[in-house]
């Protein structure tokens, strides 16, 4: 049986009307649910990147810590006392920061890899006042105290580096990538660490606008 055959003329009409128009319904739909993809991962993104730039930041401190931690204890606590105590205190408010932005942060967000540097980054830094206290104390050897400042910013880099996984974004993955590379250098006993910060210069070659530290 010829079913179009046996239609009426307006019958046929509004099928002819409503194939393209279911056509361009499914484009329609199907644009803003690519929209809605590309609107979540922005918002994921910046909020990555507000993580990313005060873990820099404590990182950052906790090196200038480090280095003036290895001072005091190698000097038996009669050099670099003043310096330390000044240093504790602008670490102290890069690590209020960086808890304020954790609170408000979906860990989930992150790659399995990623959250899971995160995890022990955050198990470490509940040892920071112990770790102080000995080293106030003189008990603590230098190289244990060192290496603990070391492990849990080198976590904290590896968090950084480990976004890139949840990206698609070439320029935002790059510059996370370079980031890692250079810092984990810096982050080797022995060095200044000075350029363990991220740099905000980079964000303007990105889609994504990381806020200031």
């Amino acid at each position: 049986m010829n079913v179009l055959g046996n239609m009426r003329i307006r019958s046929k009409l509004g099928l002819m009307l409503l194939l393209p128009l279911l056509a361009l319904l499914y484009m329609s739909v199907s644009e803003l649910s690519s929209r809605w993809s590309l609107s979540t991962e922005m918002d994921n993104l910046r909020s990555m990147s507000g993580v990313a730039v005060s873990a820099s930041a404590l990182v950052h401190e906790l090196q200038k810590e480090r280095g003036a931690t290895a001072g005091f204890i190698g000097s038996k606590g009669s050099k670099f006392g003043k310096e330390l105590n000044s240093q504790r205190r602008d670490t102290d408010s890069k690590l209020a920061a960086w808890e304020k932005t954790l609170a408000g942060f979906e860990s989930d967000l992150l790659p399995p890899g990623a959250r899971s540097k995160l995890t022990s980054a955050v198990n470490d830094l509940a040892k920071l006042t112990n770790i102080r206290n000995q080293t106030d104390q003189q008990s603590i050897a230098a190289k244990d105290a060192i290496g603990f400042y070391t492990r849990t910013n080198g976590e904290f880099i590896d968090m950084i580096g480990g976004m890139v996984a949840k990206t698609s974004d070439a320029d935002f993955s790059r510059q996370l990538s370079a980031y890692a590379i250079i810092c984990s250098a810096k982050n080797e006993p022995g060095s200044s660490g000075q350029s363990c910060l991220i740099p905000l210069r980079w964000v303007n070659s990105t889609k994504v606008s990381l806020p200031d530290s």
